[in-house]
């Protein structure tokens, strides 16, 4: 006969609360499952996949075929595995996310539950279906976010540009959330950007160049305490900084801090062109204020300044542009407001400190030695060497001996207001002739600036090209004379802090003549040299190496070593003009003009227009003059 085992059940009194509880979670669980079909089904019946909010929320750009494709490069961003093309999938499974926390499992074990994790389409879905339409969820992160913001407004804040850096030569646009229990305190507010992840300073320039323009950095949102940008930009990088306040209302603002919450998780990839940082910031504000159309005004290409320009015309802004002094302009304006003898003992005591102590020094006014100390002080936070920061310590302990206070001054702003400046491209059509032949031209320069276009909201001292197309019509027959992909300058000046040197790069197709005969190699050209302030303008002088590539020379390419100096003037916005001489001394074949000298001018009676008058004249050609009028867009 078997043994007999008991069964290691519940007492039987127990028995009639366990089925309660067994019919009450499986009627939990059966309620939010119909209740999720039935909220899916009423998003499907709405059309909710098509609206623009949720287009713009998940960042769908239509593509060539009429199909969606978000710009976000992060698969934890989708919570539908063809969310990354599909705007219907991807709602569906948000939708059923935010009834089940742990249907989507991160690749982050650490990120938050969907509905706090996609927080701005949470509000939205609840805006549409109404918020008995979802369990209700909190975000305790997002909500202790909010509290150490505490927004007033929200400021758009335009960098200028670096001039010893290539890739800051189009500006920077970042965000500025202006705290509301801090006011007056700019440095304690927290500020949003959207950045590569490059080391600007070991990054080849190159890779920075070639990565930068076809895709190879991915780009993040950051955010960050104000005071460690204003450390990055305006302290390291002596970039100005104008801060312009949006007219956005308190809904708006509200929707981009959420949807600014969820996206900073994300990777995008970066385009030094088209999907940059001003770029993306536009994203935010179209999703802020779906009605905005502002990425649309920019499909090729996305310069900061023209961005700002749409922001100011679309979003608008409330009062004047504020502007922060970098520690450059600082130093400059300070420098600037000393007396002859004043800035004679600067110069003395940045070369012999040691004469600090000389009984002429010491028996100036304090006020003066004040002024001069604190210069000095400016000129060597200019500089990393150690013996400059170890002297700059020794002027800041004389300074204070002084125990003498000076009255605060406002800095007379040493850049423009960006949005001022002139639109960043150009049409031109005008014609040039030589001895034996006259011809038309056309045109075409995408962006940026030239040392010959109005200065205003540009930096003097630097160039930007890319993308300039040039054709001529000459005996009945039209050809490109030049096809310009990019060419970037610095011509900073040399000063008793500056001893940056000076660049120049160039690549693009540009016509050469050999023997009668008309080719248009690829042209590489760099250069790299100084220049000087002049009482009158500005000089320049370049070492140059030029290489043209073409089937029809030995060997496939042209090579010459030269050099270039040159002399720049400017009248305000009305005048500019530069006078150049080229001498190529080396070249492997002798196919170009071993000299050259020319001169051009630009004049701007009206902001957007411009009339540019060039001669050229080549040691082995004819004189070459041409008359463009051009009008900026």
């Amino acid at each position: 006969m078997g043994k007999a085992y008991a069964l290691p059940l519940f007492p039987l009194p127990f028995l009639p609360f366990l089925l309660f509880f067994f019919f009450f979670s499986f009627g939990g669980f059966h309620s939010l499952y119909a209740q999720s079909e039935t909220t899916l089904q009423r998003a499907v019946k709405l059309h909710l996949a098509q609206k623009r909010s949720w287009l713009l929320l998940i960042h769908y750009r239509s593509t060539l075929w009429g199909g969606w494709k978000s710009e976000v490069d992060d698969p934890d961003f989708f919570l539908s595995p063809q969310g990354k093309s599909d705007p219907q999938k991807e709602l569906e499974a948000t939708i059923q996310a935010y009834f089940n926390d742990h249907l989507k499992v991160f690749s982050n074990p650490h990120q938050p539950p969907p509905a706090c994790r996609f927080i701005a389409r949470y509000a939205w879905l609840r805006a549409q279906l109404g918020a008995s339409a979802f369990p209700q969820r909190s975000c305790p992160l997002y909500e202790q976010w909010l509290r150490a913001i505490q927004l007033r407004y929200i400021s758009l804040v335009f960098p200028t540009y670096d001039l010893y850096k290539p890739g800051s030569m189009f500006g920077h646009t970042l965000f500025r959330f202006n705290n509301k229990t801090v006011q007056g305190a700019q440095l304690l507010d927290f500020s949003a950007s959207f950045g590569a992840a490059v080391d600007d300073d070991n990054e080849p320039m190159l890779s920075l160049i070639f990565n930068g323009i076809f895709g190879g950095f991915q780009g993040s949102f950051y955010v960050a305490p104000f005071y460690k940008k204003v450390a990055e930009y305006s302290e390291v990088d002596v970039r100005d900084l104008w801060d312009y306040e949006l007219a956005l209302n308190d809904k708006e603002m509200e929707i981009l801090l959420q949807h600014l919450f969820e996206i900073s998780f994300s990777p995008f990839r970066y385009y030094f062109f088209s999907e940059n940082c001003s770029y993306h910031l536009l994203g935010l504000l179209e999703v802020a204020r779906p009605s905005l159309r502002l990425k649309e005004s920019f499909p090729l290409w996305a310069t900061p300044t023209d961005t700002l320009r749409q922001v100011i015309q679309k979003v608008g802004v409330r009062g004047e542009p504020q502007y922060r002094p970098s520690r450059l302009s600082r130093f400059k304006h300070r420098r600037q407001k000393l007396s002859p003898l004043e800035k004679n003992w600067y110069l003395i005591l940045l070369e012999k400190p040691k004469k600090a102590q000389d009984i002429a020094f010491t028996q100036l006014a304090l006020s003066s030695q004040a002024k001069i100390l604190e210069t000095l002080i400016d000129a060597l936070s200019l500089q990393t060497q150690s013996e400059a920061k170890a002297q700059k310590r020794a002027w800041i302990l004389q300074r204070a001996r002084l125990q003498i206070i000076l009255p605060e001054e406002d800095i007379t702003p040493n850049s423009t207001p960006p949005h001022l400046g002139h639109g960043t491209s150009k049409f031109s059509l005008g014609g040039g002739s030589e001895e034996k032949q006259s011809w038309t031209q056309l045109q075409v320069k995408l962006a940026f600036h030239d040392f010959l276009d109005p200065v205003t909201g540009f930096s003097p001292y630097s160039r930007i090209d890319f993308g300039t197309l040039v054709l001529r019509q000459a005996e009945g027959q039209a050809y490109l004379q030049r096809l310009d992909l990019i060419q970037a300058e610095s011509l900073l000046p040399w000063d008793e802090i500056n001893h940056h040197p000076n660049w120049r790069i160039f690549v693009g197709w540009k016509e050469f003549r050999a023997q009668g005969e008309r080719r248009l190699p690829l042209r590489l050209e760099g250069g790299i040299g100084s220049s000087y302030e002049l009482a009158w303008g500005q000089s320049y002088h370049l070492l140059l190496s030029e290489i043209y590539l073409h089937p029809a020379f030995a060997d496939s390419f042209q090579a010459s070593l030269g050099m270039e100096n040159g002399w720049l003037v400017r009248a305000g916005d009305f005048l500019a003009a530069r006078i150049w001489w080229k001498a190529r001394p080396w070249q492997k074949e002798a196919l170009q003009a071993q000299n050259q000298l020319g001169l051009e001018a630009s004049f701007h009676p009206q902001d957007s227009w411009e009339l540019r008058f060039s001669v050229q004249q080549e040691q082995t050609q004819e004189t070459q003059a041409l008359l463009l009028l051009g009008v900026y867009f």
